[in-house]
């Protein structure tokens, strides 16, 4: 399932980084759960979160390059994301 529709630019980082100042450090998968959350799009729905957690992992790359957030660690195959410095 393609998401690229349901998102305006740099909504995605918008809402993580938020997310990350407030509750701290958190994983990709987390991160996608509460996106998805605050647009009002079905988080069981298994295709359309692992969409998610690509757009969430590629905007955080993003986000990452202008020092909004860092990657702490790798934890089973998903990244954990804090807030910037």
């Amino acid at each position: 399932m393609v998401s690229h529709g349901f998102f305006k630019k740099g909504e995605i980082a918008d809402i993580c980084t938020s997310h990350l100042g407030v509750d701290g450090e958190m994983n990709t998968r987390q991160l996608a759960e509460r996106v998805m959350a605050e647009r009002g799009l079905d988080s069981s729905d298994t295709a359309l979160r692992n969409s998610a957690v690509f757009k969430v992992v590629q905007a955080l790359r993003h986000a990452r390059r202008r020092k909004l957030v860092r990657m702490v660690a790798k934890r089973k195959g998903m990244c954990v994301w804090a807030p910037g410095d």
